[in-house]
């Protein structure tokens, strides 16, 4: 008997089928992943951002200095390497999708003191500038009763209403 080996149609169409259902599953898991990975770093930032004021705060009230508001990301001992800098008014020509600013105010922009991300997926809400939705985390002085400032907040520029940080799709 001659008995030839191999595959047969049947079989490699089967193995293209559930290579085609295994990829059509998985691809869109791993494009999901990348989604999540970039709104829990996103996330992190701003909690760590906002734990460094908190710090800052106490300590500038420890030692009786004056608590003022500045950029957030010189109170981090490393900054996250998405960092671009800080801009007196930011806009996209100082950063691209996927990077941190800060800006420091200028008559322009009312001196409104602002952290921005620039996202790299598209957001559900945020705010609009230059056609695209950005991140905006306003810093704002917490006064006391005196109105002296004793802590700096961290706060979304546009009231939402429901959960915060609800950004991303």
């Amino acid at each position: 008997m001659n008995r030839n080996s191999g595959f047969t149609l049947i079989e490699i169409i089967m193995v293209i089928i559930i290579i085609g259902i295994i990829a059509a599953v998985a691809v869109p898991k791993f494009f999901d992943l990348n989604d999540r990975a970039e709104k829990n770093s996103v996330e992190y930032v701003i909690g760590s951002l906002k734990a460094a004021l908190a710090v800052s705060s106490s300590h500038s009230t420890a030692t009786g200095a004056a608590i003022v508001l500045h950029n957030p990301f010189d109170d981090l001992a490393v900054k996250p390497d998405n960092y671009v800098g800080s801009f007196p008014d930011v806009t996209t020509a100082n950063f691209e999708a996927g990077e941190w600013a800060y800006q420091s105010g200028s008559g322009a922009n009312a001196n409104t003191k602002l952290v921005i991300y620039y996202p790299k997926q598209t957001l559900k809400k945020g705010f609009l500038s230059e056609g695209i939705l950005f991140i905006c985390l306003e810093l704002t002085a917490i006064k006391n009763s005196q109105g002296v400032i004793i802590g700096i907040n961290l706060s979304d520029l546009i009231k939402w209403g429901g959960k915060p940080h609800e950004w991303f799709i």
